[in-house]
């Protein structure tokens, strides 16, 4: 299984009818980005501690040279902050009365791999970006 298969379960989730469902889509489209991160991570060579594996790709992405990996990072950075509301703060919240943070953290997941498969695809492209990450 790939991260991005997380992508067709936040999908449905985001087309159910209430609260419940929309969380778990956020939670889903953060973790479709993540996991696909923290792979391309490990094969570019990049250890990723299991530990904290959030907060590690987060930062490499966020603080890398290369713009694309920035603005991954800081779709992460975003995403991963909902996902914890949507995880562990059950109180009644803004960003949950709809579908609609669901459906833009899908979309944020989706740019993000887009950019990701990009850099993939293009072998001088990847190795610049990966040189960009710092140790």
């Amino acid at each position: 299984m790939r991260g991005r298969d997380f992508l067709a379960p936040a999908r449905q989730a985001a087309a159910g009818p209430t609260e419940p469902y929309w969380r778990t889509a956020a939670v889903d489209a953060y973790y479709a980005l993540a996991l696909e991160c923290r792979d391309a991570l490990l094969r570019w060579g990049f250890p990723v501690p299991r530990h904290n594996m959030h907060a590690d790709v987060r930062l490499r992405l966020a603080y890398a040279g290369d713009p694309d990996l920035r603005q991954i990072g800081d779709h992460l950075d975003y995403m991963g902050r909902v996902r914890n509301m949507a995880s562990y703060d059950l109180r009644r919240l803004a960003v949950f009365v709809s579908d609609a943070e669901a459906r833009s953290l899908i979309q944020r997941a989706a740019a993000g791999l887009a950019l990701l498969d990009a850099i993939e695809a293009d072998p001088a492209r990847r190795a610049a970006a990966a040189a960009s990450i710092r140790p």
